[in-house]
């Protein structure tokens, strides 16, 4: 039998009078990815905030690993296993690279499958501006900044907003790998 991990019905959500989202129902198992496609204003980037509690539910209800998160505050969602790589990147600017990839760290030593020292083999880059501030980094550096954050939470559900924005081909690549193997290793 399979495990449902998100499970969100008839979600509703929007800004002020503004509806945004109408009935949006999605159900993932462990293991599996989707995808969420339409152009700008669709409400795509809506339901991921809907998903970490970052914007109020009007209608509708979401479970996740079988806890009702709707309206939850977003660090008990966070703590869940739910990780996030935003639209924007959202680095902090002031702290060193290295910094930021363990201010928000589950299991910040070798104790999960994603640590500093993997982040740094997956993203060489990252290694060599480990001592730069946030504000020093390139887009594209920034970038794979958000993305190590997210996969040092360990999460079992990582969602990406815009997660390639900014980065290079090659590294574009790179990061479907990095998903792949990451789907590979939480469902052992």
């Amino acid at each position: 039998m399979t495990t449902t991990l998100l499970q969100v019905e008839q979600l509703q959500a929007g800004y002020g009078r503004s509806q945004v989202l109408f009935d949006i129902s999605l159900q993932l198992v462990p293991g599996e990815a989707i995808t969420l496609l339409g152009r700008n204003g669709m409400g795509r980037s809506t339901t991921v905030s809907c998903l970490f509690g970052l914007l109020p539910v009007t209608r509708g209800t979401i479970h996740f690993a079988g806890t009702r998160t709707d309206n939850q505050p977003s660090h008990r969602i966070a703590r869940l296993g739910m990780g996030l790589v935003p639209e924007g990147r959202q680095v902090f600017p002031l702290l060193t690279l290295e910094e930021n990839l363990v201010a928000t760290a589950q299991n910040p030593g070798n104790k999960g499958r994603w640590h500093l020292e993997e982040v740094f083999r997956f993203f060489p880059r990252l290694r060599e501006r480990r001592r730069n501030l946030g504000t020093q980094l390139s887009g594209g550096e920034q970038q794979m900044l958000a993305i190590g954050r997210a996969l040092m939470t360990n999460p079992s559900l990582l969602v990406l907003d815009e997660a390639t924005e900014g980065l290079r081909p090659w590294c574009v690549q790179r990061f479907g790998q990095c998903c792949a193997r990451s789907r590979r290793k939480a469902w052992r």
